[in-house]
């Protein structure tokens, strides 16, 4: 079953700049949040990712799964004293399945993203509030969140893109 569109969901194209990425993955330490559900299909795409990044990343990067409740992770991610937190998750982004963008949480809807009951726009205002910290959101659009364990063609060629950018990224000095 393909992706159902909710227009009111539908999130416009980013005005996040590639010189302020650069600055943004430049902080320590950074958190990588990821949320979706790894039982429907792409809204879990974020497992895979950060399954690949741990592998290899710098010291002061760390790295949480918070699956459907992210907001779980609100307490140890505090307790880190973030300069930047990432937060990856599944969305309703212009172009086609696979896409992904970097997004500011301004440029979010204010209803929860797919899985989530807890809006995540919300989470990163509570981060802001308990930390000095830069929160900003990775979106990938899916091709389908129905009951699956499987992930999309699109989705499976687009997450080795995201990891190669992100460790190119991560170890720059």
């Amino acid at each position: 079953m393909p992706l159902q569109k909710k227009p009111e969901r539908k999130i416009k194209k980013s005005k996040f700049s590639p010189s302020s990425i650069e600055d943004f993955f430049k902080k320590r330490p950074l958190v990588i949040l990821g949320a979706g559900s790894t039982l429907r299909g792409d809204d879990g795409w974020a497992f895979y990712l950060l399954s690949a990044l741990k592998k290899s990343i710098p010291e002061g990067v760390h790295l949480f799964w918070g699956e459907s409740a992210p907001e779980s992770f609100l307490s140890p991610i505090l307790r880190l004293n973030p300069e930047a937190v990432l937060i990856c998750d599944a969305g309703d982004i212009p172009g086609s399945s696979g896409n992904w963008e970097f997004f500011d949480p301004e440029e979010l809807p204010d209803e929860p993203l797919f899985s989530h009951r807890f809006p995540l726009k919300l989470l990163a205002e509570e981060v802001k509030k308990g930390s000095s910290a830069q929160v900003k959101f990775l979106l990938l659009k899916p091709a389908g969140i129905e009951f699956s364990l499987e992930l999309s063609p699109q989705v499976r060629r687009a997450i080795p893109k995201i990891v190669s950018f992100l460790r190119e990224i991560l170890l720059q000095k």
